[in-house]
């Protein structure tokens, strides 16, 4: 890759990163030089996936809001800085709309929304300081996209 591309130097944590777009997300940055965090909720799937391409591991739900803040912090303190956030993580609550249970709404609110205003806003307090900052967020065609058993 050219230069004009090179990410060297710089340190990125993807989110939902232990397969699939994440984990695309994850190689092309580490592919063009990030320290590269990856995250996920299974310990296994995550450890294999950074394993892969280089990565560091990083388990955590991205909805516990201090277990999020204390691994970004855990980011800076182990690498010095925070330069690219991509907020991938997210899931689906496949079922008819009548068996939801507002667990369920509020788990996927929790993950696919929440969690990233609160990522987002963790990771610009780290990057101020350094005056540079990236932040991705990945939706889902889903959000406009109606489909029988996607409600949330």
């Amino acid at each position: 890759m050219s230069e004009m591309f090179s990410l060297k130097g710089r340190v990125a944590l993807v989110t939902g990163a232990s397969r699939g777009l994440g984990f695309a997300m994850a190689n092309a940055l580490a592919e063009n030089g990030a320290t590269v965090v990856v995250n996920a909720r299974d310990t296994g799937t995550l450890s294999a996936a950074a394993e892969k391409i280089g990565a560091e591991a990083l388990p955590f739900d991205v909805a516990d809001a201090a277990t999020s803040r204390a691994a970004l912090e855990g980011i800076v303190e182990r690498h010095g800085r925070l330069d690219i956030l991509i907020n991938n993580a997210g899931i689906q609550h496949r079922s008819p709309f009548v068996e939801w249970e507002d667990e369920d709404f509020d788990r996927v609110i929790a993950i696919n929304l929440s969690a990233c205003f609160r990522m987002m806003r963790e990771a610009v307090r780290l990057m101020l300081p350094n005056k540079f900052g990236r932040i991705i967020n990945i939706g889902s065609v889903a959000a406009i996209l109606g489909r029988p058993t996607i409600h949330a």
